[in-house]
């Protein structure tokens, strides 16, 4: 919810896949500023989404370690690897099967990496979004653990 809610106020509606699609209010309005557009501050969607899915996929399967480190690397790689087809566009978007155009959701991919932009900070944000998503998971198996042997 964080990472929707600061694309809702951090960048201009008409850029963002799922305002344009889904929100009636997807004008050229909103609360978009210069200061979101800091590398820092522009780069939390992604630690936001590696962190978000990495903790929603942990907690479809039984808790372990391995679990924790699975789901990281699984949403590490799956950003980074577009992050890094953002770089190379022509390569990303030949990729992509004409029949992902005729299907909502698949529709998005080619403009994704046609319009998106590369940025290393995304990279790094992406791997603290990891990090982190492994620490409270671990966190949380420590705390399970512990009311366990009570």
């Amino acid at each position: 919810m964080i990472g929707a809610g600061f694309y809702l106020l951090a960048r201009p509606p008409a850029s963002v896949y799922f305002i344009v699609q889904y929100l009636p209010f997807s004008g050229n309005g909103g609360a978009h500023s210069g200061v979101f557009e800091n590398p820092v501050f522009g780069s939390l969607p992604m630690f936001f989404h590696v962190c978000a899915f990495t903790l929603l996929t942990a907690g479809c399967f039984r808790p372990g370690k391995r679990v924790a480190a699975v789901s990281s690397l699984f949403w590490l790689l799956v950003n980074v690897v577009f992050e890094i087809l953002q770089k190379f566009d022509q390569v990303a978007t030949a990729l992509i099967p004409a029949w992902f155009d005729h299907y909502p959701w698949l529709e998005s991919f080619r403009p994704y990496f046609q319009y998106g932009t590369f940025d290393p900070f995304d990279l790094l944000f992406a791997l603290f979004g990891a990090g982190t998503a492994y620490w409270i998971l671990v966190r949380l198996m420590a705390g399970h653990n512990e009311e366990q042997a009570l």
